[in-house]
């Protein structure tokens, strides 16, 4: 009998530690804090990230991946990917596009290598685990790995089980340094229970603005067209307005000053989410875009 009950037991303890490691569950959630760059100053803000909903993609079973920006997390969007986990590895895919690998937790020591393409990026990135440690969290501790990718010099953090320190979806961002266009992990719940909180701030939900406060106005439509390319805004008016885009990882895309109240524009982009920021008369409006 103590021997039956021991093995549940361990049955019991090696499912749960499973579940732990595992990335793509409907009962995780991870708050990530973002900054924006703008002309004049800098933009904080949080998202919360969690994946549900089986989904069937060219016969390979996904989960859907939501987006909430309110700090109870009560409205949720579809971000426009799909994510699976299988084998210690982790896929992303955008919704008109390939899978890409975006982590690899499978390396068995310091000096494995790994290439990862996360569509939030430009272009593959090489990485190398060089250090194994760990970090405490509510229920024990997890393993951390630093990696390091072929020609920068940032390192990249993954946490078992819990993701990047830049946030789930942005594994290996961090290599590209910067202040601005940059994310960052702030908590990951499970169960409703915290389990990690970065240990840099003080709460799992912040949104502040470096720029001079300023009121919200000026509401407008944008539509980008994936076949030619193009960015469509439309606004109430034609009155004079200042036209700012930025890509994900804070790079200028346009900077323009127009007066009309249909706008189209050429815009080039490597990122799969853009922020349009229009300024009007001391107020400023910004609407995030996923050009998928």
């Amino acid at each position: 009998m103590k021997k039956a009950l021991f093995f549940a037991f361990m049955l019991l303890s090696c499912g749960v530690f499973a579940q732990q490691n595992q990335i793509v569950e409907p009962w995780k959630l991870w708050s990530n804090l973002h900054t924006y760059c703008h002309s004049d100053g800098t933009e904080y803000a949080t998202d919360y990230i969690r994946f549900e909903g089986d989904t069937l993609v060219n016969g390979i079973y996904y989960k859907k991946v939501w987006q909430s920006e309110d700090e109870n997390h009560n409205n949720w969007i579809f971000y426009g990917y799909f994510i699976r986990e299988e084998n210690e590895k982790v896929y992303l895919k955008p919704m008109f596009e390939g899978e890409n690998l975006l982590y690899d937790f499978s390396l068995q020591g310091v000096g494995d290598t790994v290439t990862i393409f996360n569509p939030l990026t430009t272009s593959p990135l090489h990485l190398t685990l060089t250090e194994i440690d760990s970090v405490e969290t509510t229920n024990g501790w997890r393993t951390r790995w630093k990696l390091m990718a072929d020609g920068y010099e940032n390192p990249e953090y993954w946490i078992k089980g819990i993701g990047s320190m830049s946030g789930v979806l942005n594994s290996g961002t961090a290599v590209f340094g910067g202040l601005c266009g940059s994310a960052t992990l702030l908590c990951e719940h499970e169960h409703d229970t915290l389990i990690y909180q970065n240990p840099n701030y003080g709460s799992c939900y912040i949104i502040t603005t470096g720029l001079q406060k300023k009121k919200e106005g000026d509401a407008f439509t944008a539509h980008y067209n994936r076949q030619s390319k193009t960015l469509s805004l439309h606004f109430v008016d034609a009155s004079r307005r200042d036209l700012l885009i930025d890509d994900f990882q804070g790079r200028i895309l346009l900077k323009k000053k127009i007066e009309t109240q249909n706008f189209v524009t050429p815009i080039s982009v490597s990122s799969q989410l853009i922020v349009i920021t229009v300024f009007k008369q001391n107020r400023s409006k910004t609407v995030k875009l996923f050009v998928l």
